[in-house]
């Protein structure tokens, strides 16, 4: 079965190799960004309403961005509310020898694959820029397990999106991931009026207090996620109509 689900998992990804070029560019430049807010946040800090609008930026923008490592820039993705790509190929792959089993999980096997590349990507361009500048701040054992606090984020975030990918179709998936903007927006409101401070930077502070406990909750949650959701889906696709 796993021999299947990784030939389905990487099947689409080598076939479009400039999709990932692409997603490389734009998570470089996330990183950039990040990177910007953060140090023009630390130089707002005398300027209370810079600093509040700089925290909720950058609150919203990883509350965002990160859950969406796993899911490479596609151009035939961009109108899937249109086309429902999703529920065509879902329907393609039901029409082959293909279990729901080896569906699901070699959908959940190439998001991860894609996540591990871009979490690379973006947290050593955030690191290195923040070498160059002289503003590391952490050690880059501590870096990389604030990295992996920030993955199992990504993986409990993108257990929702498969989810609502394969289950849902391509209108009710768009509706969906346009409801999570206003939501991202006000989880980042209410964290700073909780915290006073970016997340980004508590994240940063809380590693540096609990280096091991914090990745190892963060990853908990998100296998934990992503099994759960992977069970709820296979049954969902027994249901699921495909006509």
């Amino acid at each position: 079965m796993w021999n299947q689900i990784w030939r389905l998992a990487t099947m689409d990804l080598s076939k479009r190799w400039l999709m990932l070029v692409g997603s490389i560019a734009f998570y470089v430049y996330c990183g950039l960004v990040m990177n910007l807010m953060e140090f023009r946040f630390h130089d707002a800090l005398d300027s209370k309403f810079l600093s509040i609008y700089l925290a909720i930026i950058s609150n919203f923008f990883v509350l965002a961005i990160i859950p969406n490592l796993g899911f490479p820039l596609k151009k035939k993705y961009l109108n899937y509310w249109k086309t429902d790509i999703f529920s065509k190929r879902l329907a393609f792959l039901k029409s082959l020898p293909i279990s729901n089993r080896e569906i699901v999980w070699s959908r959940y096997v190439q998001v991860l694959i894609v996540m591990m590349l871009m979490s690379t990507i973006f947290f050593s361009s955030y690191w290195l820029i923040s070498v160059i500048f002289g503003d590391a701040g952490l050690h880059f054992g501590t870096y990389l397990l604030f990295a992996i606090t920030w993955i199992g984020y990504s993986m409990l975030m993108s257990a929702l999106y498969v989810f609502w990918e394969l289950a849902l179709w391509g209108k009710q998936y768009f509706i969906r991931n346009i409801m999570m903007i206003p939501v991202y927006a006000a989880i980042g409101v209410l964290l700073w009026l909780f915290m006073g401070n970016s997340l980004w930077e508590t994240v940063l502070s809380g590693i540096v207090v609990h280096p091991v406990l914090m990745p190892l909750i963060s990853l908990a949650a998100g296998i934990t996620a992503v099994g759960v959701s992977g069970r709820r889906l296979e049954k969902k696709l027994e249901e699921r109509d495909y006509s």
